[in-house]
């Protein structure tokens, strides 16, 4: 097994180990982190992808909701078919069940992805 696999496998495994209070502890801590990065005068735009629940990925509504109280506008890339799209995002809209375990907007409005000048990826890399 290379060195790369090696360790996304291990942290992987540790990040389904935890327990709920461990991922929520952390989740403050990393959306603390970014709140305290992300200002309104750098950017206005911001895609963010939703965390997959079941793989223990970092709750990251506090930062959303400070996003969205600070007028930054969010997109969010979405799987439709084959195809990756992004489509405006607020919290609190309603969801509906997408490709893999990810969420989606019950309305979607198409977004260029162009426009977003921050991308956040809750997840391991590939």
């Amino acid at each position: 097994m290379s060195s790369k696999k090696a360790l996304r496998l291990r942290f992987r495994t540790h990040r389904m180990s935890m327990t709920p209070e461990q991922v929520q502890s952390r989740s403050q801590l990393i959306c603390t982190s970014l709140i305290n990065r992300i200002r309104k005068d750098d950017y206005q735009t911001i895609a963010i992808f939703l965390p997959i629940r079941t793989f223990n990925e970092p709750d990251i509504s506090p930062l959303l909701k400070q996003l969205q109280a600070g007028n930054i506008r969010m997109l969010l890339p979405i799987v439709d078919g084959l195809s990756l799209i992004t489509v405006h995002y607020e919290e609190g809209m309603a969801l509906k069940k997408s490709y893999g375990g990810t969420w989606m907007p019950e309305t979607i409005t198409l977004i260029d992805p162009c426009e977003a000048e921050l991308v956040l990826v809750p997840m391991l890399a590939a």
